[in-house]
């Protein structure tokens, strides 16, 4: 007689025993901005409301936004707000602004997880967390050389360099990619002997506004990185001294140069800009007429 009462008993108490919260981000969830200077301590502000959707009261709680890219960086959390005991069906919205500390520049997950320390038991521990997209941890500015050199005309060869090259963020040109601006001197000189005997000198120094507009573009989501097609249209005074002539000052060349910095990536072999890069080093050559590039920039603190 006992062990049915006892199993009566178990059989409806079970169903109190089973009832847990169950806490999940419901509705939209934001991350503002979507990108973030490395080093810098850029504020990121989240947004998210946190429901129990669970059969019982879910005690207070924490809703975190955390940032990863793995392997190389694991779950690191950013900001967390308090959210308070929840009863069946109830909700909060939470809104929390906080620095982004110390990442390596490059795309990172973010995911906005309720509960995410687990302090609340609940009956699904596997559905508390909501990715609203990707950010991206940006360099500010690069600072180094540039060199190259290039056909003027056969027999004739330009030169470039720059050694105050800097490169400055300009705009975020949307998913994951961006501008930088270059700033700085370039100085062009031209040499050498065409084919009908006449030889070729001269030299410029560029900057401001001649240059202008000229810059990179870094793509931290396909971890890559190109410049503008070349710096042209800037003719300057070179002397040509031709056989059985007077030497004289012409204008030329037009085209001062076929580039500063890579040129284009459907023409050289790019090298990649691996996550956590703070140099960019390489050397490129230009398929269609051989002008050789070579750049080395490090990241500004």
């Amino acid at each position: 007689m006992l062990l049915p009462l006892l199993a009566a008993a178990l059989a409806a108490a079970a169903p109190a025993y089973a009832a847990r919260p169950d806490l999940v981000i419901s509705g939209q969830d934001v991350v503002n901005p979507d990108y973030f200077f490395r080093g810098e301590g850029t504020d990121a502000l989240f947004t998210a409301r946190t429901k129990n959707k669970g059969k019982a009261r879910a005690g207070a709680s924490k809703t975190s936004l955390v940032f990863l890219h793995p392997p190389q960086v694991p779950e690191r959390v950013v900001a967390s707000h308090d959210i308070p005991k929840l009863k069946p069906d109830k909700s909060h919205f939470g809104s929390t602004s906080e620095a982004v500390g110390e990442f390596p520049p490059g795309a990172y997950d973010a995911i906005i997880c309720a509960d995410y320390k687990k302090k609340v038991k609940e009956s699904n521990e596997s559905n508390n967390c909501s990715a609203p997209g990707p950010v991206y941890v940006i360099v500010r500015s690069w600072f180094g050389t540039l060199n190259g050199n290039g056909p003027a005309v056969p027999g004739v060869t330009e030169t470039w360099q720059s050694d105050d090259a800097s490169f400055h963020f300009a705009e975020d040109l949307g998913d994951g990619r961006f501008r930088y601006e270059f700033s700085g001197t370039l100085r062009f000189t031209v040499s050498g002997t065409d084919s009908e005997g006449c030889a070729w000198s001269g030299s410029t120094l560029l900057g401001g506004t001649d240059v202008a507009g000229q810059g990179l573009i870094l793509d931290y989501r396909k971890e890559e990185y190109f410049g503008n097609s070349g710096i042209g249209g800037f003719p300057f005074l070179w002397e040509q001294s031709c056989p059985n002539e007077f030497p004289q000052d012409q204008p030329g060349p037009a085209n001062v140069a076929g580039g500063f910095i890579v040129v284009n990536p459907q023409e050289v072999d790019l090298p990649p800009m691996p996550f956590g890069s703070t140099s960019l080093t390489g050397s490129a050559t230009e398929e269609n007429n051989g002008s050789q590039f070579g750049w080395l920039l490090g990241a500004g603190n």
